[in-house]
């Protein structure tokens, strides 16, 4: 009796609970996709980077770190 109640909700929240979950794995793998294109992309440019911090740079940080303990 109860459960012939509870069973088109429980449907319907199964199908809700799919196209939820459906979604997002869709989400994460188009976004898993896009970083990998875009990373085949950059492989030349990520050679013109400069990852070395000027003087300037690294004072700003030291203060920055300084204040921050303080």
């Amino acid at each position: 009796m109860i459960f012939e109640s509870i069973i088109p909700g429980l449907n319907l929240m199964a199908i809700g609970m799919l196209i939820v979950f459906t979604f997002l794995l869709v989400l994460i793998i188009s976004t898993k996709l896009m970083t990998l294109i875009l990373s085949i992309g950059n492989i030349h440019a990520s050679n013109d980077i400069q990852t070395s911090l000027s003087d300037e740079e690294s004072f700003i940080i030291k203060e920055v770190i300084k204040y921050h303990r303080s």
